[in-house]
């Protein structure tokens, strides 16, 4: 019937041929997923610069970045802060 050769899988450069690309795959990995991390890192820990003040809107105060305000008024158009009517809580 002819003759045929049945390889064992070894090649003809002893397998290292493995060994440099599963070495390869590695670095690749390791330099795309640092690049990847390091793109991340600086785009969330820069801080942000404002190019200016917008006049409307929450100004800061020595309150915090947020507060809820009481105000005392007869209706909803006329009310004015409780620091501006002079009653405080307690």
């Amino acid at each position: 019937m002819g003759s045929s050769q049945i390889s064992a899988g070894a090649s003809a450069s002893g397998g290292r041929g493995h060994k440099w690309s599963a070495f390869a795959f590695f670095v690749a990995s390791f330099l795309l997923l640092g690049a990847i991390a390091t793109l991340y890192a600086w785009l969330i820990f820069t801080p942000r610069v404002r190019a200016g003040m917008s006049p409307i809107g929450c100004q800061e105060d020595n309150e915090g970045s947020w507060s809820i305000g009481v105000f005392y008024g007869d209706s909803p158009l006329s009310l004015k802060p409780i620091e501006a009517v002079g009653k405080h809580m307690e």
